[in-house]
């Protein structure tokens, strides 16, 4: 199964230091959080005065104490990828004094290195091998104060190894045909899964600050440029909200092997067709890894019939949001109290995130579209039956305005557009 990781820093506040766990950044707001954050303190924090998408990045200032960065590792990226792709964004402040080992690959644990990234002092990057030795270098001399964009793919194997880095450049900076690709092949890239990335400075340097944003890692392809993880073209509560499109649940649950039906009420202000579901997976495994098929539902309210349904057919990745389309567009009128619903095994989870009163945010709502508050739903619901079924009826169960991490994918009548392009 697929894995993608995702870290936009908008969950932070300017001038904290980032800090490893997802309560970290007020809650998954950012979306996958860091298993490892190195530096003293002041040296990675939020900025929200240099930034390339949404209000914030995070800043990375080596300051000669140690290592200074941010990192995934094998307790977020399972399986174990031979293959792996990263981007993020970058604005350089200062050039290092030495050499700095910018971004780096390992395997679990971090004994090996797999392949690395330098940045030298001349802006110019160099790409290493296993043992460390440098086998291609950039033309392209990087410039303090300009916003780049930089995507990689590394093949993870003793003597066939290839690594590819792509720099976008300029007006290009979003395009999709990089401006230069360095890379190298037939060389001792380790052989071991890549379960670590890390992007900062490994090795002491001094001087290096730059702005990171947008940040991912996948096992599928090139990330390309920065995009929400559903269509634009839709509506949704939380999959396709302006500031915080990768926003997770703060807690995933794993290891209870039920069956549940999870279910988010919510209306729209206008009248309009529900053209699908999205789901979070923070998980380390998917519902299909543990055996399930996920399955999709449309419900007309408080213990009303199904609508629509579906078994999905999207291949599940883990980490981050996955979403399906019904066959068939249905048509819902404003005001009405509908559920969008996910059959599904293992489960994300925030505990009041509908409760204000307990810390939580309460009623949430983006563009058209609305979840009530506690006040009037307790959303969120889910029903034990083990079978798909409507969760917001008298056979459902609530716990704490729990938010599940189901999200509706909606149209207005009056902005109708074309069909999405499912992910796979």
């Amino acid at each position: 199964m697929a894995i993608r990781l995702v870290n936009t820093a908008e969950g932070g506040t300017n001038g904290a230091n980032v800090t490893a766990g997802s309560s970290a950044d007020l809650g998954g707001l950012s979306g996958n959080a860091w298993n490892t954050v190195s530096g003293t303190s002041g040296t990675v924090t939020y900025s929200s005065g240099n930034f390339k998408h949404g209000a914030r990045s995070i800043s990375i200032a080596a300051d000669g104490a140690g290592a200074v960065g941010v990192q995934w590792n094998e307790n977020s990226v399972t399986p174990s990828p031979l293959t792996a792709y990263a981007r993020f964004y970058f604005k350089l402040n200062a050039l290092p004094a030495t050499s700095a080992q910018w971004v780096v690959f390992q395997d679990s644990g971090g004994t090996n290195l797999i392949a690395r990234i330098n940045l030298r002092t001349d802006g110019k990057i160099e790409l290493t091998d296993s043992g460390g030795t440098v086998r291609a270098t950039s033309t392209t001399t990087l410039a303090t104060g300009a916003w780049y964009r930089l995507e990689a793919k590394i093949f993870s194997n003793s003597s066939t190894g290839t690594f590819d880095v792509r720099l976008f450049t300029g007006g290009n900076v979003e395009g999709t045909t990089a401006d230069e690709t360095v890379s190298f092949s037939g060389q001792n890239t380790h052989g071991n899964a890549v379960r670590r990335a890390h992007v900062g400075a490994f090795n002491t340097v001094s001087t290096l600050a730059m702005w990171i944003d947008s940040i991912e890692y996948n096992d599928t392809g090139y990330p390309g440029p920065y995009a929400t993880p559903v269509p634009v073209v839709y509506e949704t509560l939380m999959a396709n909200n302006t500031t915080y499109p990768f926003m997770q649940p703060l807690t995933n649950n794993n290891a209870d092997t039920g069956t549940y039906t999870f279910g988010t009420v919510f209306h729209s202000t206008v009248a309009g067709k529900v053209y699908g579901a999205a789901w979070s997976n923070g998980l380390p495994a998917t519902s299909a890894d543990n055996g399930l098929t996920p399955q999709i539902a449309l419900y007309n309210g408080f213990g009303g019939s199904s609508m629509a349904t579906k078994t999905t057919t999207v291949t599940e990745v883990r980490g981050n949001w996955n979403y399906e389309l019904f066959t068939t567009p249905v048509s819902i009128i404003a005001n009405s109290e509908y559920v969008i619903a996910v059959f599904r095994k293992g489960y994300p989870h925030e505990e009041y995130f509908f409760d204000a009163g307990n810390g939580g945010h309460g009623t949430w709502s983006n563009a058209h579209l609305v979840a009530a508050s506690v006040a009037t739903t307790d959303n969120n619901y889910f029903e034990t039956s083990g079978s798909l079924a409507n969760p917001y009826s008298s056979t459902g169960q609530r716990f704490r305005s729990t938010w599940y991490g189901v999200d509706v994918l909606f149209q207005p009548d009056n902005n109708q557009g074309h069909w999405g392009i499912m992910l796979r």
